[in-house]
């Protein structure tokens, strides 16, 4: 059993003992707002949430479901981007040029295509301060565009404290 007290804010019991692999709190963020993105470099998506463990031995689940609408460039046949997940300023999953969005065009129409993309990964943060974990992604080749919440359309960031 792990000890110390669970908050009893985001859900938590206040509970002072727990047994390893339970879920001792869930912090959900969303957001409609539109980010379009343009840059070859990582840009914040809007898409984030804050969550503070109770133990130095919890692990946090990253679950990440992002509306995103992909357009190719007038000249190019593809559209291909890639995604950071951080906590803080640290680079947890991701940090390829195309990690994680691609999509292949037949034409060079300037085409474009919406989509859900889905994202998760077990973080140790060994910490029992407030964290922040974000989504950052970024494009491949000048001239195309990522628009994160395109239309309103929401995205959504659900970090899931677990008993280490």
């Amino acid at each position: 059993n792990v000890t110390g007290t669970l908050p009893t804010a985001n859900g938590g019991t206040g509970a002072t003992s727990f047994a390893p692999g339970k879920v001792l709190q869930v912090v959900q963020g969303s957001t409609t707002s539109a980010v379009s993105i343009t840059a070859q470099s990582f840009t914040d998506t809007g898409i984030t949430a804050d969550i503070t463990p109770s133990a130095t031995s919890s692990k946090v689940l990253v679950i990440i479901t992002a509306s995103a609408k992909l357009v190719s460039g007038s000249s190019r046949n593809s559209a291909i981007g890639g995604v950071n997940i951080l906590r803080d300023s640290t680079q947890i999953y991701g940090g390829g040029n195309n990690n994680s969005i691609g999509l292949y065009f037949a034409n060079t129409n300037n085409d474009n295509i919406w989509t859900m993309s889905g994202y998760s990964h077990l973080d140790s943060p060994s910490s029992t301060s407030s964290l922040t974990y974000k989504m950052q992604a970024q494009i491949e080749t000048s001239g195309e565009t990522i628009t994160f919440q395109t239309g309103a359309m929401q995205s959504t960031i659900t970090l899931m404290e677990i008993a280490g």
